[in-house]
Order: structure tokens, then C-alpha cells, then sequence
């Protein structure tokens, strides 16, 4: 089963203000930068525990649906 197609969208829009911001953080002083690197890595990680969570569902979704067909043979 593939990833729903409304949680790769949410996935790549995140990863596409991620690379926004990171082309936006050349020439801030530091104290800014660091604001929004800080920022990338909190959006960095919300990414990741999207997909993973996606991946598990998949999986159980999968399992279940073997479940239910071995059992019913």
C-alpha cells in the first residue's frame, strides 16, 4: 500500500520551506541564523516523524489485510 497522497504533499511542502529557508539564512547575523536553522531542523524532524508514522500505517494496513485474507481462505 502506498503513502497517502495528502501526507506527501503536507511531507514535500515541508521540505520545500525548508529549502526556502535555508536559501534565506546567507547574510543574517547570527542570532538570526541561528533562529532559523533552529527553525529548519524542527521542520526537518516533523518530516521524518510524518513519514514514519505513514510508513507504519502502511504496514498495518498490509498486515491486517493479510490477516483477513488468511483467514478467510
Amino acid at each position: 500500500m502506498k503513502s497517502q497522497p495528502k501526507i506527501q504533499d503536507v511531507v514535500q511542502q515541508i521540505k520545500s520551506d525548508i529549502d526556502l529557508i535555508a536559501s534565506q539564512t546567507k547574510g543574517l547575523k547570527n542570532g538570526e541564523r541561528f533562529s532559523q536553522i533552529k527553525r529548519m531542523n524542527e521542520l526537518k524532524q516533523i518530516a521524518t516523524t510524518l513519514e514514519d508514522i505513514d510508513n507504519s500505517l502502511n504496514n498495518l494496513i498490509e498486515e491486517q489485510a493479510r490477516k483477513k485474507s488468511g483467514s478467510s481462505s
